[in-house]
């Protein structure tokens, strides 16, 4: 009789392992998927590739007129906005507000503490966006702060060096707002022609 009770706790704790065991392989692979969902590939799922896009592993977010990807690799953060269901003058009026807003962080203003010299606070030129030509739109080089910020007028609050780069997808009609930030202190002209090797998928 004990050796019979003994086998039967026996098989219970076996089945018991067996089922504990099972389920945390569940578990795993649950787990398992939904990171690689959420870990993407640029090239099936931005809508835009390069060599240099590969590099990143990317997380999407869904907004109410956009979806954005944001990348991390090596110290770096690139960031890529894309906005569906756009004509290219949609895209080139939203350049011109994108830009329009960031230059305005940049103006004089009144300070609140008006000295004997100047009651104006400018940023000094050299932390101004600067102007690329390219067709067939400009891009623009920035510096940002840690949180990623526009608008820093002095060393102690940059972090980063950006790109802000346009591309638009004709035959997608899509429109996309490539942001590449990388560490204030690399030469970010380094980058320029991997942000401009960028190319719609076909």
């Amino acid at each position: 009789m004990k050796n019979n009770k003994a086998n039967k706790k026996k098989k219970i704790n076996r089945k018991i392992l067996f089922l504990a065991i099972g389920i945390l392989v569940a578990v795993s692979l649950i787990i398992f998927f939904i990171l690689a969902l959420k870990i993407i590939r640029p090239q099936s799922s931005i809508g835009i590739y390069s060599e240099f896009t590969e590099k990143f592993n990317f997380e999407k977010k869904t907004s109410y007129d956009s979806t954005i990807f944001m990348g991390n690799y090596d110290n770096m953060i690139l960031k890529i906005k894309r906005m569906d269901d756009y004509t290219l003058e949609m895209s080139q009026q939203y350049i011109l507000d994108k830009i329009f807003v960031i230059n305005s962080l940049f103006r004089e203003i009144h300070s609140p503490y008006p000295g004997e010299l100047s009651n104006r606070i400018e940023c000094p030129d050299e932390f101004k966006p600067e102007k690329k030509s390219n067709m067939p739109f400009d891009y623009y080089i920035i510096y940002s702060t840690e949180r990623l910020n526009y608008g820093a007028c002095s060393y102690d609050l940059i972090k980063y060096k950006s790109i802000n780069y346009f591309l638009y997808c004709n035959k997608q009609n899509e429109f996309y707002h490539v942001e590449l930030f990388i560490p204030f202190i690399q030469n970010i002209s380094v980058y320029e022609d991997s942000v401009k090797n960028l190319k719609c998928l076909e």
